[in-house]
């Protein structure tokens, strides 16, 4: 089977920047320690997001970011423009148009540093994977020997330029046998223009690699692949579908990552008789605890910890000690005609029931405290009686 994954390779040098910035950034809100997708616009063929700090990606359309400030990301957007300027990008015409260090064997070889233009690798050397072209099977690929020397090009040609423009160019590779895969660079007139390329390790899974690269005033590109793995055995390789394409104009958009922190927060809520709290998908009766998680402005996280107690029951006291000995007092359904102590409870509409508590003190002998202080000496007038009523005031 033949499947075919997208790599990017890194960018060479500033590209000269024609561009319209838009005038107000975008406003993607994230939470600290949050992995969160950042979108580009569609339409465009090459993207570049800078700074790359934080970035777990930094290529493509869309990027995550992972950070813990707020930060702008910018990114540069182009379209190719123009026609693939690689003459024989996918080896229909055979062994043409291009140059390689390697040796071309039309009817196969298990040498290294040698290759065929075949539709099945295999037709190069029984001992390769049967891969053949990841779109069209039966179409020509070439299939690679990987060679003992990393000097040795791949392939090779040249190509006139626009002298002011940038262009990127790509090319599909997979590995001919399973495990320890070649390793490619692409140079530009002798320059490394997108690090390196390794092939997977899994036969015949097709990558698409990517790389841009700035024309700095040159009228001819010498585009050359290498494969840098040199191992006798495993480093084999097939490469199609090349392509180097001008780039147009880099429209350049902007986005304001802004970071909320996560909250922590306590409540109390005091529940009465037998209710339950049942917010936040919780159940909690009187005296239990439990943990919601709930969203604040920012959209992060907001851990609650909810502890519930008993309500406090509204309590009333009324006294009444106005009464005198014989007076009757009715309260509710009660007859009230010596000192007593009555408890009523008002069901709530709202919050907790209430406590009356109602208290009556009657004045009467019984209640009186008396305090006596005889004469200092028989028959002196500096004694004393003080009385003091212990209930009601006997008005």
């Amino acid at each position: 089977m033949n499947i075919k994954l997208y790599v990017f390779l890194s960018v060479v040098g500033l590209l000269t920047i024609t561009s319209q910035v838009l005038a107000q950034a975008d406003t993607v809100l994230a939470c600290s320690n949050e992995m969160i997708a950042v979108n580009a616009d569609v339409g465009f063929d090459r993207y570049r997001w800078y700074p790359g700090t934080d970035l777990q990606s930094s290529n493509g359309r869309r990027v995550t970011y992972l950070g813990t400030s707020n930060t702008m990301l910018y990114v540069e957007q182009q379209r190719f423009i123009g026609s693939n300027l690689i003459v024989n990008p996918n080896f229909e015409d055979g062994n043409s148009s291009f140059t390689s260090d390697y040796r071309f064997t039309s009817g196969g070889s298990s040498a290294q540093g040698t290759y065929s233009i075949v539709a099945n690798a295999s037709e190069h050397n029984p001992s390769f994977s049967p891969c053949t072209d990841a779109a069209v099977p039966g179409n020509a690929i070439m299939a690679i020997d990987g060679s003992a020397s990393a000097d040795d090009a791949i392939w090779c040609q040249s190509i006139s330029i626009d002298p002011a423009a940038s262009y990127a160019f790509s090319l599909d590779l997979a590995s001919l046998s399973n495990g320890n895969p070649s390793t490619l660079q692409v140079r530009i007139n002798d320059e490394n223009i997108g690090g390196s390329l390794t092939g997977d390790v899994q036969a015949c899974f097709w990558k698409r690699s990517l790389a841009y690269w700035n024309a700095a005033g040159a009228a001819t590109a010498e585009v050359c692949i290498y494969n840098l793995n040199t191992s006798a055995s495993g480093n084999d390789l097939a490469i199609d579908d090349l392509a180097f394409t001008e780039l147009g104009p880099i429209t350049l958009d902007s986005f304001y990552i802004s970071i909320g922190e996560p909250s922590r927060g306590e409540d109390e809520v005091k529940l009465c008789g037998n209710e339950r709290f049942t917010d936040y998908g919780l159940n909690l009766g009187i005296g239990d605890s439990g943990v919601a998680t709930l969203q604040n402005a920012a959209g992060c996280d907001s851990i609650l910890t909810i502890t519930t107690v008993l309500g406090d029951s509204l309590l009333l006291n009324q006294v009444v000690d106005t009464l005198c000995f014989g007076d009757t007092l009715r309260f509710d359904s009660w007859v009230i005609t010596t000192d007593t102590i009555l408890t009523k409870t008002l069901p709530a509409t709202v919050g907790c029931d209430t406590i009356l508590v109602l208290e009556t003190k009657y004045f009467n002998a019984n209640n009186i405290e008396k305090t006596i202080s005889p004469p200092s000496c028989e028959g002196d007038t500096d004694g004393q009686i003080d009385l003091n009523p212990l209930s009601g005031n006997g008005v």
